[in-house]
């Protein structure tokens, strides 16, 4: 069975703590002095802190001797701890302090028994001889050289890690505020151009809340750099029991001093801390209290089953979420519906009428099984009547013939959490609402001005043909023109002569038939005019209510 049953949870890390007789620095102080290992190993056990980096400069033999001395004293401990090398490399930054980098490596037997080789095979200089050979980090070559002068280049720490170990097995953590600190600043020039080099090798950076945003690219002059964004951790670098007791674990801001906590969301292992990597602003805060907290007598802990072996005795439950994961008909459901009627029978039974399994067997008032759950507040159900939310297998399916009432249930609680855009949904609602008044007064419009334009089609079919008339009257005007020429004396006499009438007649009548056909042709364009005027206001309120 897994060692951590709920999953992730949140937990305080400190992945920089230095032990007694650390190589530089050392202000442990106990007496008598061989009872200072005991004293260190009691202090990390009583602290709230789960997880740790055992740290030290260039070496890792106080992390094995305080493994040795911690087992022993502790040997049922939950505590997890990892061995974390810092080094001084070969380049200074804007202070002129010697960079420093950390590399965190993996707990497991197979990376723990390759750091002896991999320090004996990794190149050391000198602050006093950058062209140093033949040194390598062991504990002669060190103490010849001494730990104050000691470097070595990013490059051959890079090289040789690759060569020893697997991605897997460690990651290389920068610092990112401090002494021995480097990060990317734009108006730095040549500095500015090694701190991205020195940012690409590093997988995660030490630092404090205001250095977060930058490396999560929430600030331009990174976000330019196309560096992918890395988690911010905070250690509090301790060299005495002093130190030890005033910061581990705790959030100081004060006499000079600063001192964060961190949160790691992940199982206490380094594959759980390397969950980091992948969500850098999700699964890691700096924060003085625990993040996502929530009420206890909210929060489902456990669930317990007896006089059956359907399920374990006990199963427990992550405050957060929670996925229940196995093949068909092997009891998901069924485990739904008995945390539900733990909390809630009446509500349930309601809910699933014909109990928790198939068949008749599995009816509500046949079972005799005995199922209870605990808050997290450590209460039962019967000491804190809790409520919750069921939704049985296939219900949302059944319930999405009724979107309507779906939606009504989700937006209360929507609303609650994103104040603001309830706001802006209401908003919405109210423009759809005049939109849709629109379109409907515009779809009116539209069969009103179709009716008309049929209307007017139905005139112009009846009023002839207007080019035939037009030929028509040019010829009653040349028949005209040409009977006064002929017969002018005779029409000067007999101004009442009846053919001579009929044409005048017949003239007038091509006259007004063809300002009838231009009238109606004129009305026809501006109904066709408005019609497309109407269509272009429907489409423009549909986008909108689209957009929305």
């Amino acid at each position: 069975m897994t060692n951590y049953p709920k999953g992730s949870e949140w937990h305080k890390w400190d992945l920089h703590v230095h032990t007694p007789f650390t190589k530089l620095n050392n202000k442990y102080i106990a007496e008598p002095e061989d009872q200072q290992w005991d004293l260190f190993c009691k202090k990390l056990e009583d602290s709230d802190v789960f997880t740790f980096g055992i740290t030290d400069y260039f070496s890792v033999e106080n992390y094995f001797t305080f493994l040795d001395n911690f087992k022993r004293k502790f040997p049922d401990s939950c505590k997890t701890f990892f061995p974390n090398i810092e080094f001084r490399i070969d380049s200074k930054n804007k202070e002129g302090d010697h960079i420093q980098i950390h590399v965190l490596f993996s707990n497991e037997s197979n990376v723990l028994d390759k750091l002896k080789g991999f320090l004996n095979r990794l190149k050391l200089i000198s602050t006093d001889d950058k062209e140093l050979t033949n040194k390598y980090c062991t504990k002669d070559d060190l103490e010849e050289i001494t730990y104050e002068k000691a470097m070595i280049k990013i490059g051959d720490l890079t090289k040789q890690l690759k060569s020893d170990f697997s991605s897997n097995d460690y990651l290389i953590v920068g610092v990112a505020t401090g002494y021995g600190s480097i990060r990317p600043e734009h108006q730095d020039g040549r500095g500015n151009e090694y701190a991205k080099e020195i940012d690409k090798i590093c997988d995660v950076f030490f630092g404090n809340p205001s250095n977060v945003d930058f490396f999560l690219n929430k600030v331009s002059n990174r976000e330019s750099d196309n560096l992918p964004p890395k988690p911010v951790i905070s250690g509090c670098d301790s060299h005495s029991f002093d130190e030890l007791e005033n910061w581990l674990g705790k959030w100081v801001v004060n006499d000079g001093n600063k001192k964060y906590i961190t949160w790691i969301k992940a199982d206490l292992t380094f594959e759980g801390l390397k969950q980091i990597l992948y969500e850098p602003g999700e699964r890691v805060k700096i924060s003085p209290v625990k993040p996502d907290q929530k009420d206890g007598y909210k929060i489902l802990s456990k669930i317990r089953f007896t006089n059956t072996t359907d399920f374990p005795e006990e199963i427990e439950f992550n405050k957060n979420l929670c996925s229940i994961i196995e093949s068909r008909s092997s009891g998901k459901s069924a485990l739904l519906a008995y945390i539900a009627h733990s909390v809630d029978p009446e509500y349930t039974e309601k809910m699933k009428e014909d109990g928790p399994g198939e068949g008749a067997d599995y009816h509500w008032d046949k079972i005799d099984l005995e199922h209870s759950i605990e808050w997290c507040n450590g209460q039962t159900n019967d000491e804190n009547s809790g409520k919750i939310v069921y939704i049985p297998q296939n219900y949302l399916f059944n319930e999405s013939k009724n979107s309507n009432e779906i939606k009504e249930k989700i937006k209360p609680v929507l609303f609650k959490v994103l104040p603001d855009f309830g706001n802006r949904y209401k908003q919405a609602v109210s423009n759809i609402s005049a939109y849709n008044q629109q379109i409907s007064d515009q779809i009116d419009n539209w069969f009103d001005l179709s009716d008309s334009i049929k209307s007017l089609d139905e005139q112009l079919k009846n009023l002839e043909d207007k080019k035939a008339i037009e030929k028509e009257k040019i010829e009653a005007k040349e028949t005209i023109s040409d009977i006064k020429g002929k017969n002018k004396e005779l029409i000067e006499k007999h101004q009442k002569n009846i053919e001579l009438k009929r044409y005048v007649k017949k003239l007038n009548e091509y006259d007004e038939t063809i300002k009838k056909i231009d009238g109606t042709a004129t009305e026809k364009k501006n109904s066709y005019d408005k019609l497309v005027k109407c269509a272009e206001v429907i489409k423009s309120a549909l986008d909108k209510m689209s957009w929305l």
